[in-house]
């Protein structure tokens, strides 16, 4: 293979995902245009019939193109595989949209004007080292086109983008439409080699010039929305706090992956519903089980993206809809820059220096959220916000079940105590409270390390430190948090004098507010 189209051909491969190469590997001229017949049936049934003639003058390019480079440049089928492959991927996901639609079959009537006409140069001229290589110029600007459009199509966000009016596919290929023009001239001209060398040191200028222009206007929009969210990052350091919590107990926790109804909510099953909710009383133990939940979704999940938030009623950065929404906002938008453009274009229509209105942010984070591919959103302590801030949450929650309930491409885990009115909200969602016999066995480990903690520094025996177990066992009834409170109490003690009158039945806490 010609080490210039090797080079491209490798480059592109290494873009695409492990399903797309099988996809476009093999693909041939025959399976576009039996793609192209199958869409015209489906638009001719809903009456839509788009202008389909724009693909003439590109394709005729292009068949010319692969009937050079196949005769005098001599390449594998793999080689055309990535011309065929990606224009059916593309044409097939852009036709369940009109203004996507239309907007390739522009993009690709552009380029098929700046294709060279290979017909009319001189086949002699082919074997020519400069002439192969500014062939090899031209699958690379096919190609380039395709990588930036199947990234494009490949991602949810891409409708969005579209919707914005001053936003086009001219955006993705205006460079490539220049790259074109030059290969075309050279061609046409039979260039000298002097000329050659002179146009392929412009185009290489050219190019390494635009990615620089890029990749500076999305670090100046990235700044611009990261700087407008102002998002609250402290998920990450809570998260790690609380898996450093669980270190020293392990498996605690690991019941809930067990429980029937939280299999149930991660099952494919068409119609249910799409959100966990997990409720239990004060200290049960509700965010360091949350934070193990995350932990799961991410391993068991590794190509999923989730997004998580923990609420906090003394901070005014953590109670509130807005700063909720800004958090998921941002997490998104780190994970997946493909939203960016629909970020930054939007915020700026807004006219708002700041997020100045919950609409705005329900609006985004909404439709963020449904095109995503599969995506969690975590919520812990949503009743530590106010009734009207969590009213705002539990509305984008029940708008984004029923929208994305087909595709099923977002799930939620939600955890609080019992509230009446999160209750009212979430009455079709699967609804686990954590009951003492579920975290009893957690519990209990808990207190067996802290009662060898206190034999170690009291000395005293194991018939002694199995007493301190039993008696302290009888007070938490699923309370994680009275358990600890009660140990760190114990393990506080400076004589052993002090340790007996704590232990004392009339001494020890029956419930958080004793402690």
């Amino acid at each position: 293979m010609n080490s210039s189209f090797n080079r491209v051909y490798e480059s592109f491969r290494r873009r695409l995902t492990p399903e797309q190469r099988n996809m476009f590997q093999f693909a041939t001229e025959d399976d576009l245009r039996d793609a192209i017949e199958e869409i015209q049936k489906a638009q001719a049934q809903r009456h839509g019939l788009r202008n389909l003639n724009k693909l003439k003058h590109f394709l005729h390019g292009l068949e010319q193109y692969a009937g050079v480079i196949e005769v005098f440049v001599q390449v594998k089928p793999a080689i055309l595989g990535l011309i065929w492959g990606p224009i059916k991927f593309c044409i097939q996901v852009a036709s369940r949209t009109v203004n996507a639609f239309d907007a390739l079959l522009d993009a690709y009537k552009k380029i098929g004007e700046s294709l060279p006409i290979l017909s009319a140069v001189d086949g002699i001229f082919y074997s020519k080292p400069h002439i192969q290589q500014v062939l090899a110029n031209i699958y690379e600007d096919i190609l380039d086109f395709h990588k930036r459009s199947v990234v494009f199509f490949s991602h949810g966000t891409w409708r969005l983008t579209l919707k914005l009016i001053h936003h086009t596919l001219d955006d993705m290929f205006g460079d490539i439409l220049k790259n074109l023009e030059r290969s075309r001239g050279l061609l046409m001209e039979v260039a000298s080699v002097a000329h050659f060398q002179d146009a392929q040191q412009a185009r290489l200028f050219y190019m390494a010039d635009y990615e620089e222009r890029i990749e500076k206007d999305k670090k100046t929009r990235m700044r611009a929305v990261v700087e407008w969210l102002s998002a609250d990052q402290s998920h990450t350091n809570q998260q790690k706090t609380l898996q450093n919590i669980r270190l020293g107990l392990p498996g605690s926790g690991t019941w809930i992956q067990k429980h029937s109804l939280f299999k149930d909510w991660l099952r494919d099953d068409k119609g249910k519903s799409l959100v966990f909710w997990l409720t239990g009383i004060p200290g049960a133990g509700k965010t360091v089980l949350f934070s193990s939940v995350i932990d799961l979704i991410n391993k068991s999940y590794p190509t999923s993206e989730t997004v998580y938030f923990y609420c906090k009623t003394v901070d005014p950065n953590k109670s509130t809809f807005r700063a909720v929404a800004q958090s998921l906002i941002s997490q998104i938008l780190h994970k997946d820059t493909s939203c960016l453009d629909y970020l930054y274009d939007t915020i700026i229509a807004s006219k708002e220096s700041r997020p100045g209105s919950s609409a705005l942010l329900k609006q985004i984070l909404e439709e963020l959220v449904i095109c995503r591919s599969s995506l969690f959103i975590a919520i812990d302590g949503l009743d530590e916000c106010e009734q009207h801030e969590r009213s705002e949450i539990l509305s984008v929650v029940s708008n984004v079940s029923k929208e994305c309930n087909t595709e099923e491409n977002v799930r939620f885990f939600l955890s609080s105590r019992r509230e009446e009115d999160i209750k009212l909200s979430l009455q079709a969602a699967f609804v686990l409270s954590i009951e003492p016999k579920y975290v009893e066995s957690d519990i209990r480990a808990y207190v067996k390390l802290q009662a060898a903690k206190l034999s170690k520094k009291f000395d005293f025996d194991a018939a002694k430190e199995r007493e301190i177990i039993r008696e302290v066992m009888t007070r938490p009834e699923g309370m994680f948090l009275l358990a600890r409170l009660i140990m760190e109490n114990l393990l506080a003690q400076d004589t052993i004098v002090d340790l007996e009158e704590e232990l004392e039945s009339d001494i020890l806490p029956n419930g958080i507010d004793e402690a």
